[in-house]
């Protein structure tokens, strides 16, 4: 009889797991549902795996990619234009804003660009902040490749648009809320160069450091491969004398590479909360290789 009866209370526990099973099951499917470990008489008879399970199930898993906003200051230059195209292509970005001095012209035929996201907002750079703060206003991510030559605008004008017009511009990008600030500086930056252009690009840096954005990124490739509206003799003749030469690209970069980089960069983790890119690590990033860290 002892046998029997451990028999038939074995059947009874089996059998009640059976029971309990099913009920968690249409639980699951139904509007309201818990998973119960399945007892008889306080005693757990399935194994905790399937408990765990059985929670997961009820996990509700969304994998949509937020959208977001960006603004571009200094799109009519060499390295905007090429970004523009790039943000305009990638369907993360919702809108994107140029905040510019001149409007435009968008080109055609960029495969799998959209267009109709882009706004212009011609501003007065020298009344930025008593005029233009709101339209800084409501970005994720700002870049920044604004920027002259002392040969074209002399040292004076070279200093205004290179330091006063991209510091204020990151400036009322801070105030108005960005979470990442992106800036196309220079290679050899340093603020306590001898020379204008470094010295320049230094203090650029070490100024919007200071202000503490959330995520910063400055970049620093050397010289830039790309076709300008406005002549640059000396750089025109190193670019076609470093570019064929350079094919491991240590001194030199194209335009369409850094632009790509600089847009994906937006959707991978920062390392740090300042983050300076120089040329060779641009090249590794454009090549699938991380070795900024």
């Amino acid at each position: 009889m002892g046998k029997l009866h451990r028999y038939f209370l074995q059947i009874l526990i089996l059998f009640e797991a059976l029971v309990e099973n099913q009920g968690n099951a249409h639980n699951i499917q139904g509007q309201s549902h818990q998973c119960k470990e399945p007892q008889f008489f306080g005693r757990k008879i399935i194994p905790e795996p399937q408990v765990e399970f059985c929670q997961k199930l009820s996990i509700s898993t969304d994998t949509t990619i937020p959208k977001m906003k960006a603004f571009v200051v200094g799109a009519t230059g060499g390295v905007g234009k090429i970004l523009v195209n790039e943000l305009a292509k990638k369907k993360e970005f919702e809108k994107v804003t140029l905040i510019t001095r001149r409007k435009l012209e968008l080109p055609q035929g960029v495969e799998g660009a959209d267009f109709n996201k882009i706004e212009q907002k011609i501003v007065d750079f020298d009344k930025l902040e008593a005029n233009h703060a709101a339209d800084f206003e409501g970005y994720d991510v700002g870049f920044c490749a604004l920027g002259t030559t002392r040969g074209k605008s002399g040292k004076d004008g070279f200093h205004k648009v290179d330091h006063d017009y991209v510091v204020g511009s990151a400036k009322l990008a801070k105030a108005g809320g960005c979470k990442h600030f992106q800036l196309v500086s220079s290679g050899g930056a340093n603020k306590d160069s001898w020379f204008l252009y470094p010295q320049t690009k230094g203090q650029v840096e070490q100024e919007i450091t200071a202000m503490n954005f959330e995520r910063l990124t400055i970049w620093r490739p050397n010289l830039l491969l790309v076709e300008r509206e406005d002549s640059r003799l000396a750089e025109r003749f190193l670019q076609v004398v470093v570019g064929p030469l350079d094919r491991g690209r240590f001194f030199s970069m194209e335009v369409p590479v850094l632009a790509k980089v600089m847009v994906d960069y937006c959707f991978k983790p920062a390392k740090s909360a300042v983050e300076i890119i120089g040329n060779r690590d641009i090249h590794f990033m454009s090549q699938g290789q991380d070795k900024s860290e």
